[in-house]
């Protein structure tokens, strides 16, 4: 059976009881906003896991909910990477790239990472 992070949704083997991640307690149930669903878009990949992070917690400052998931460019395997895509509620879009720009402005966050279109 696998468990979830309430907090980062990472998914764990059934002998784990915390998030290595977070140290949140692990839980049966599948996390409660999927990114299947049509109000989380693909808003900005990051190139590491951190920054990826850091936008997440930057965007939860402004009561803007995030996520993070790892992904791998499959078009040029090896030429990009692992991707750390953030996604944003559709109606969040435009503050969040606010947010995010005025972090790059600050030099709160790297200049490598890219907005999504589409």
């Amino acid at each position: 059976m696998v468990k979830y992070c309430p907090v980062c949704e990472t998914e764990y083997q059934d002998a784990t009881t915390n998030c290595a991640e977070d140290n949140a307690k692990l839980s049966n149930d599948k996390p409660a906003h999927p990114l299947d669903e049509e109000s989380f878009v693909a808003f900005y990949a990051a190139t590491n896991e951190l920054e990826a992070r850091r936008i997440v917690a930057i965007l939860a400052d402004e009561n803007v909910e995030g996520m993070v998931r790892e992904t791998t460019n499959t078009v040029f395997p090896g030429a990009a990477g692992m991707r750390f895509l953030v996604f944003v509620p559709a109606n969040a879009r435009s503050s969040a790239a606010q947010l995010v720009q005025q972090a790059i402005n600050d030099e709160v966050l790297s200049q490598d990472g890219s907005y999504v279109t589409g």
